[in-house]
């Protein structure tokens, strides 16, 4: 699971918590990835999948 700050991630309002579906690969010449993934509540309930362009700093070394 990961959460990410707003800052860290395009189009969104207030930080995201996801379970992530697909293991996002390393890529330490870019700046934003795409992360697949389930949102999550705060209670820890799902709620549909999203496709989120996140920035590469805020999950490196977290999954």
């Amino acid at each position: 699971m990961l959460t990410i700050a707003e800052r860290d991630y395009l189009y969104g309002a207030g930080p995201i918590r996801l379970r992530v579906d697909v293991p996002v690969p390393a890529h330490p010449n870019l700046e934003w990835v795409t992360v697949h993934g389930t949102r999550l509540l705060a209670d820890g309930r799902q709620t549909h999948r999203v496709s989120v362009l996140v920035r590469v700093a805020a999950i490196a070394g977290r999954q």
